[in-house]
């Protein structure tokens, strides 16, 4: 599951030709997606990030953690879903939360409060969330 996570994340969206028009999900998004395609030096840091997220790490992540996987109960949060999981690198799962946050259009102050919840907890390499 990890290798077709990869192959969805890091490389189908940034073929030439994927076979997506990305103008039916948001108009202009293709000419967007096009210029990140043409950019040779962006898809060098997708293959490293990619290399990243399938190396092994010391953190058991859900592998697919975004807000369709968690539900609210009267117990409180419960995640679902797990069959993508693995051990990987933490910067990996951190960094899909504050995307998902971001394209939620949630204000800084709740992203930074994330973080700061995180790094409370766990140690993670900045510069390797960003890319993330």
């Amino acid at each position: 599951m990890r290798a077709l996570n990869h192959e969805h994340i890091f490389v189908y969206p940034y073929l030439d030709v994927n076979g997506m028009d990305l103008d039916t999900i948001l108009p202009g998004l293709q000419g967007v997606a096009n210029k990140v395609k043409a950019n040779s030096s962006l898809k060098k840091v997708f293959d490293e990030l990619g290399n990243l997220y399938l190396s092994d790490g010391d953190y058991l992540l859900h592998g697919d953690y975004f807000p369709g996987s968690w539900l609210k109960t009267e117990d409180g949060i419960k995640i679902i879903d797990p069959e993508f999981c693995f051990f990987g690198p933490i910067e990996f799962e951190i960094g899909v939360i504050v995307t998902h946050l971001k394209m939620a259009d949630q204000p800084v102050a709740i992203i930074q409060r994330a973080l700061s919840l995180y790094d409370e907890e766990i140690n993670f390499r900045a510069p390797d969330l960003g890319g993330f």
